[in-house]
Parts: C-alpha cells; sequence; structure tokens
C-alpha cells in the first residue's frame, strides 16, 4: 500500500468513494432524519482541492485500485485569523477497513498540517459511528461538540 497526493486521474474514483461514504452516512441517520431525505452535503470540488496550495487530498493506492482518502483543508476560528487549525475528511471502502489505512491515511494528514503549522487537527463525524469514534480516540483525538437535528 502506498499514500500518496492525488492526482487528476483520480478524480472520477475519488467522487465515486464519496458515493459510498454518502449511503454509509445516511445509514447512520435515524430512520425519521433518512425517511425526510434531508439534502447530503456535496463533496468538494476535487478538482480545486487538488490543485490548491491550502488544501490537500491523500490517496490510499494498492496495485493501481484507491482504496481510500483523506481531504485536508485549513480553518481559523472566528476572531483569530492567524491561529490555524487543520480539518479532515476521510473515507476508507468497507472491504479494506480495519488493515491500517485509515491510520496511515491520518498521519499522513497530520505530518502535512504540522508542516503547515496547524494549532490542532479536527475531522466532523456522525455520533452513531461508533466506529469511527472508537478509531479516532485511539490515535488521540477527543470528542468535543455534538450537533443535534430536529425536522420542523
Amino acid at each position: 500500500m502506498e499514500i500518496r497526493k492525488a492526482e487528476t486521474k483520480d478524480i472520477k474514483e475519488i467522487y465515486a468513494m464519496y458515493d459510498e461514504l454518502e449511503k454509509f452516512e445516511l445509514n447512520l441517520l435515524p430512520k425519521k432524519l433518512r425517511d425526510a431525505q434531508i439534502p447530503w452535503e456535496k463533496p468538494p470540488k476535487i478538482e480545486k482541492v487538488i490543485k490548491g496550495r491550502k488544501t490537500r487530498i491523500f490517496v490510499a493506492e494498492d496495485k493501481r485500485n484507491l482504496m481510500g482518502f483523506i481531504t485536508c483543508e485549513f480553518e481559523s476560528p472566528p476572531g483569530n485569523p492567524n491561529y490555524k487549525e487543520g480539518k479532515f475528511d476521510i473515507f476508507v471502502k468497507s472491504k479494506h477497513r480495519g488493515k491500517g489505512i485509515g491510520t496511515a491515511l491520518i498521519r499522513t494528514a497530520e505530518d502535512w498540517f504540522g508542516g503547515k503549522k496547524c494549532g490542532a487537527v479536527f475531522m466532523n463525524h456522525y455520533a452513531a459511528n461508533k466506529n469511527a469514534i472508537k478509531f479516532y480516540k485511539k490515535l488521540g483525538y477527543n470528542v468535543i461538540s455534538l450537533c443535534s437535528k430536529k425536522l420542523l
């Protein structure tokens, strides 16, 4: 397995993984929210992220097959534009989970963010994704906020 910077040739496959991610995350929602068909957050413009100076996508590849990806971008807290935090989104195809791919992707992103002088790194995830929470805690992450939603 190799972790490398994403290239334009990877765009189609990254979007396909976003489709798989959407299905996975929709299944984490309570039935009431799933049935409401709330629009899912669209993936970023992969082309822009790949070519950006302040963004990056890394992919995990094995024998020319992509197994997962991690997107990286910067955010600054309101009122503190000189402080940067790294935000990432990660996805590993279900058949490749539990093999160290997610850990390798996160470590690669952490190294990249560290080189960009970020003070912290974070990601958003669903509260119902217990396996992800356990995985992130194992890597030293702490859950610091939750979001609650109610249909009107």
